[in-house]
């Protein structure tokens, strides 16, 4: 099972830096996409799988950081996709500013 980290992060210009922290840790996988939200403003978004609990839970808190410097959400699940019985994501703990 793994550990699925998401976020929004009000920034394109600080989405090397975001990538950067998150290349910290060994990742299973890692989507990343610009996107435009409802007011027109561009946004980094991005889903990293990290494979354990320690990893999880160190790339949430410094991604908490980022969502501070420039506003946005992250969230954390356990993600069952890449098991024999996939199982439905229920977002564990969510953080906004």
């Amino acid at each position: 099972m793994k550990n699925s980290i998401r976020g929004e992060i009000h920034t394109v210009d600080g989405a090397l830096i975001i990538i950067a922290e998150i290349n910290k840790y060994q990742l299973w996988r890692l989507i990343t996409a610009e996107i435009m939200d409802d007011m027109g403003a561009n946004n980094f978004t991005f889903e990293a799988w990290v494979n354990n609990e320690a990893d999880k839970t160190a790339l949430f808190d410094n991604l908490k950081l980022y969502v501070d410097k420039w506003g946005g959400w992250i969230d954390w699940h356990q993600c069952t996709h890449d098991e024999p019985t996939a199982q439905p994501c229920v977002i564990e703990e969510e953080y906004r500013r």
